[in-house]
């Protein structure tokens, strides 16, 4: 069975690609959208509905059990242990509004501007989405930044 400072390197490694994978997600789609090119915003979208997938969700799944596992080698109850709980909560609570609004938002609005010509205009919609999508993101964020000071602090407020 692999040591407390594997798995706890482990989670931190995620944590590390997780929370970057978070800031770069948003960085590329305000750059994408503040040219307001169509083909720049399809392309962004697909690269961050990628990231998601390629990135952002094996650094979650790699989080989840290095934690358990590390909490594990340490005969921690996560139950009882309240910044981990709290963490997990929090972790957990912060894939809602991934799942549930930023995942289909980016959907749709690449499907928007996919395709479109130069000389058409990004669709109002998409703009409205857009707002949808960056209040959800900063619930999607925040969160993990509030687990992650518990983790640190080994406390909760």
């Amino acid at each position: 069975m692999p040591s407390f400072e594997t798995y706890k390197f482990l989670h931190l490694l995620a944590v590390a690609i997780f929370l970057g994978n978070m800031v770069a997600g948003v960085f590329w789609k305000v750059c994408a959208e503040r040219r307001k090119i169509a083909v720049v915003m399809a392309t962004a979208q697909r690269t961050l509905l990628l990231s998601d997938f390629c990135i952002a969700l094996p650094a979650a799944a790699t989080l989840y059990f290095s934690g358990r596992m590390a909490a594990a080698s340490q005969n921690l109850n996560l139950g009882s242990t309240p910044w981990i709980h709290w963490s997990i909560l929090l972790f957990a609570a912060s894939g809602i509004p991934w799942i549930l609004l930023m995942i289909p938002l980016q959907l749709k609005q690449l499907k928007m501007v996919t395709n479109l010509s130069p000389s058409e205009e990004i669709p109002k919609t998409y703009w409205v989405y857009s707002r949808l999508w960056f209040v959800s993101a900063f619930t999607a964020k925040l969160l993990p930044i509030i687990a992650l000071y518990f983790m640190v602090a080994k406390k909760v407020f």
